[in-house]
């Protein structure tokens, strides 16, 4: 059922299930709400080198990073997705695949894979998986690039903006995501790349 506010203001929303703020009624308020809740955490991740302590990379990790992203809009943040969606893992395997992102993150680096590689697995990975009912690219992005900068390495800077509306952006990741699930991760890695922080040190 759509939520719609005044005429005009904007486009309704198609599902509001779990929303929390009660005076957001279209899209263009969503992605606001949403922007400045996910804000709120690049500080704690992005701005400094974060410690082990702060991001392990595990499992409860991996919730809590997605409901401080998103728990301030969605009720359902941070918790798994119960139901059945047309991409991601069934909800039955969801836990067990989020364990084994751990042992593989633990694994590659043990085996000297290089540090953006290992990020743009983490990131499609996570996305595969699709853990949660919504907010899982953003969550996955957001993923790797605190992997990133655990490693003392330049951020992915995604252009959001773009990748959620239809556009050659967004085109390039989805066609890029489907050529990793087939194993060729070549694209991907290549889009990382293309967006790459430009640091001067």
């Amino acid at each position: 059922m759509e939520r719609t506010g005044p005429e005009g203001e904007g486009t309704p929303l198609p599902d509001p299930s779990g929303l929390i703020p009660q005076h957001i009624f279209t899209k263009e308020a969503l992605d606001r709400a949403e922007f400045a809740n996910v804000s709120k955490v690049l500080p704690k991740y992005l701005l400094k080198k974060p410690s082990d302590r702060t991001a392990p990379f595990d499992f409860k990790w991996f919730l809590k990073l997605h409901e401080e992203m998103f728990g301030e809009v969605w009720d359902w943040a941070g918790k798994l997705r119960k139901h059945e969606l047309n991409l991601g893992v069934a909800p039955a395997k969801i836990a067990a695949e989020l364990h084994a992102v751990q042992n593989e993150l633990r694994r590659r680096e043990e085996n000297k894979m290089g540090p953006l590689e290992i990020a743009v697995r983490l990131h499609y990975r996570l996305v595969w998986i699709h853990p949660f009912a919504g907010g899982n690219g953003r969550w996955a992005r957001m993923a790797a690039n605190i992997y990133l900068r655990k490693k003392g390495l330049s951020l992915i800077l995604w252009p959001e903006d773009r990748i959620t509306i239809q556009g050659k952006v967004r085109d390039a990741y989805i066609a890029a995501l489907r050529k990793a699930d087939q194993g060729d991760i070549a694209s991907l890695v290549d889009l990382h790349k293309r967006f790459l922080e430009k640091r001067i040190d």
